[in-house]
C-alpha cells in the first residue's frame, strides 16, 4: 500500500512533428539539491529506504496494468512492459470540448481520463507558449508542421480563456488515482508539480514531498514490470536528484534493462556505467540486479 503525500501540479510533456511524443523535462539539480538542503536544515527532510521493488500480487498489477491505455502498452520478456506513446496527446477537434467530455470521468475517479485531461492540457501549453514553434524551428521543420501549429493555435484558443481547467493539478491527480502512466511522469515532471525554481526554494519541504513521491511510485511501477520505472530508478540512483547517489544499484538497473529487450541502447549504457566500478562493485551489482529482475520482471 503506497502512502503518497499529494502535491498541486499543472503538467509537462511536449509534442512534436508527424504525432511524435517526446519527453522534454528539464531537472534542475541546483534549485532542487539547494531546497532539500533547507528542508534538512529545518528538519523537514524525508528518510527513503532504499528497497528492491516487490513483486506485485496478480490482482494488484492487473488493476495498475488496467489504468494505462491499451494503446501505448508493449509487453516485453516475463513480466516487463513498457509504455510507447506516439500518437499525438489527443484527438483532433477543440480541445476544451474534449476535455469536458472527460470530466465526469475522472470525477468519478478512473485515471486514465484524468491522464487524458493532463496530456490535451499539456498540450495546449506547448503551442500556445510557442514551445512547439522554437522545436520545429530547431528542427527544420516545412510547412506542414507550421500549419499543425496554426490548427492546434485554433483548437486551443478556448481552453486558454478557461485558468481552472489549463491549471488544474491532472497530473497529480492521475497519480493518485492509480494511472501508472502519470507515477512515472510525476516523476521527472519537475516544473509541472513544483513550479519554477524560485518556487521550489520557496517551499523547499515540497521538494522533499517530491522526491519521496517520485520513488515511491517508481518502485510501485516496477514492481508491476515496468521498464519505464526501472530506466528511471537506474537514473534515479545515478544523477542523485530524486535519491542519494548509488553507482553499484544504478548499474544493476541498467543491467536489468538488458534482460528485457526494452532497448538496444540500455546495454551501451550498462557499459558505460560498468567502467567506472571496481571488479567488487561490479560483482555486487551483477548479483543485486538478479534479485531485482526476479522481483519486477521475470515470468
Amino acid at each position: 500500500m503506497l502512502h503518497i503525500k499529494p502535491i498541486g501540479a499543472v503538467a509537462v510533456l511536449t509534442f512534436v512533428g508527424a504525432g511524435a511524443l517526446l519527453a522534454s523535462v528539464f531537472l534542475s539539480p541546483t534549485s532542487l539539491d539547494k531546497a532539500t538542503e533547507i528542508a534538512e536544515s529545518e528538519g523537514q527532510a524525508a528518510v527513503h529506504t532504499e528497497s528492491l521493488p516487490r513483486p506485485r500480487e496478480d490482482a494488484t498489477r492487473s488493476r495498475l496494468l488496467r489504468s494505462i491505455d491499451p494503446a501505448v502498452l508493449r509487453p516485453l520478456n516475463g513480466r516487463a512492459f513498457q509504455i510507447v506513446r506516439l500518437e499525438d496527446a489527443r484527438p483532433e477537434g477543440d480541445a476544451l470540448d474534449y476535455i469536458q467530455a472527460l470530466l465526469s470521468r475522472s470525477a468519478a475517479g478512473e485515471a486514465v481520463a484524468t491522464y487524458r485531461i493532463y496530456l490535451a492540457v499539456r498540450d495546449c501549453q506547448i503551442y500556445v507558449t510557442g514551445a512547439a514553434e522554437r522545436a520545429l524551428d530547431a528542427q527544420g521543420g516545412g510547412p506542414s508542421g507550421l500549419l499543425k501549429i496554426d490548427r492546434k493555435l485554433d483548437e486551443c484558443a478556448a481552453l486558454s480563456g478557461n485558468t481552472p481547467l489549463k491549471e488544474g493539478d491532472w497530473l497529480s491527480k492521475a497519480a493518485e488515482q492509480g494511472s501508472l502512466e502519470a507515477q512515472l511522469m510525476y516523476a521527472i515532471d519537475v516544473d509541472s508539480v513544483l513550479g519554477t525554481p524560485s518556487q521550489r526554494l520557496a517551499q523547499p519541504e515540497r521538494v522533499v514531498e517530491w522526491k519521496a513521491n517520485s520513488m515511491a511510485y517508481l518502485e510501485s511501477a516496477a514492481s508491476a514490470g515496468s521498464v519505464d520505472a526501472v530506466l528511471r530508478l537506474s537514473s534515479a540512483y545515478s544523477n542523485g536528484i530524486l535519491v542519494r547517489a548509488d553507482p553499484e544499484r544504478a548499474y544493476a538497473y541498467a543491467l536489468v534493462l538488458g534482460r528485457t529487450n526494452a532497448d538496444s541502447s540500455s546495454n551501451a549504457l550498462a557499459r558505460e556505467m560498468e567502467r567506472r566500478l571496481s571488479t567488487k562493485q561490479q560483482e555486487s551489482a551483477r548479483h543485486l540486479s538478479h534479485q531485482i529482475y526476479q522481483s519486477c520482471c521475470s515470468p
